[in-house]
């Protein structure tokens, strides 16, 4: 938590994780058993009306097959 994600022209703060078993059976059959879903604080950046700005976050979520740009 704390990470700053790059995604959809804007950034987010991550500030809640979680993690739960994914009901996909072709997904579970190619080694993805868990889903992470992870909320992200609109800090910058472009604005979705519906879906992320300043007073929305977004959540973000995937299987192992997700990768997003994190900021060092």
């Amino acid at each position: 938590m704390g990470n700053i994600v790059h995604a959809y022209g804007a950034r987010f703060e991550i500030f809640e994780i979680h993690t739960y078993a994914e009901r996909d059976e072709n997904l579970i059959a190619m080694g993805r058993d868990k889903v992470v879903a992870a909320v992200g604080k609109w800090i910058d950046g472009r604005i979705e009306p519906g879906y992320f700005g300043p007073d929305k976050n977004f959540n973000f979520q995937g299987n192992a097959g997700v990768s997003l740009m994190i900021e060092c």
